[in-house]
């Protein structure tokens, strides 16, 4: 399962493959990471602040592809959206108000710039 995951959010990111770190140091130092990772609770997690860091950078990658168009996002970027909204009971008015949170946090940057 946590490989479909990470293959879905790479997808997401717009990256065509996962990285991979060289090396059986580095590798190890990977598996010590994601077993910290796993062990987290994930009752203990504020889930609505990680969505709505999720959809941030969900939304800077669109806002920085060339071929985003009419504020459409892509299949992948929707599937994980509603994957982690599914998975840690985000409702979708919460979902629906972070976002808008996020647009507007996009919107106010570039008028200050």
């Amino acid at each position: 399962e946590r490989n479909g995951w990470v293959q879905w959010m790479t997808r997401a990111a717009g990256q065509e493959s996962k990285l991979e770190l060289p090396g059986e140091t580095q590798e190890m130092a990977k598996c010590a990471a994601i077993k910290d990772i796993m062990s987290v609770d994930v009752t203990e997690l504020d889930h609505h602040k990680l969505f709505a860091k999720l959809f941030g950078m969900i939304l800077d990658y669109q806002l920085k592809d060339t071929s985003f168009n009419r504020g459409l996002f892509s299949p992948n970027q929707l599937f994980v959206a509603d994957e982690y909204c599914n998975r840690y009971c985000v409702r979708d008015c919460a979902r629906h108000i972070m976002c808008m949170q996020q647009w507007l946090k996009v919107e106010e940057a570039g008028m200050s710039t």
